[in-house]
């Protein structure tokens, strides 16, 4: 892996982790407002409402995986053993 690959690979998983920070469990009332408040006259804000314990487990799937996402875009631009296939 070259140097600008390394870096590129870096840069795109602190993107996917700091992505991920916004639909943090912890920031769980303050997204699911923003969603409400932006989809709020639409199909998808009504079932936002509606399903308000879905739309939470949701936001906190796409957290998890993006933010393992993110380490593993990290963790294949820093590693120096590459895994060899089976």
């Amino acid at each position: 892996m070259t140097e600008v690959e390394s870096s590129h690979g870096k840069k795109r998983g602190i993107i996917w982790i700091a992505a991920s920070f916004l639909f943090c469990p912890c920031h769980l009332p303050f997204t699911l407002t923003l969603l409400l408040t932006i989809l709020g006259g639409g199909t998808i804000g009504i079932l936002v409402r509606n399903n308000i314990i879905l739309a939470g487990i949701l936001v906190t799937l796409i957290w998890a995986v993006g933010t393992w996402y993110g380490f593993r875009q990290l963790n294949r631009a820093t590693c120096s053993i590459k895994p060899t296939k089976k």
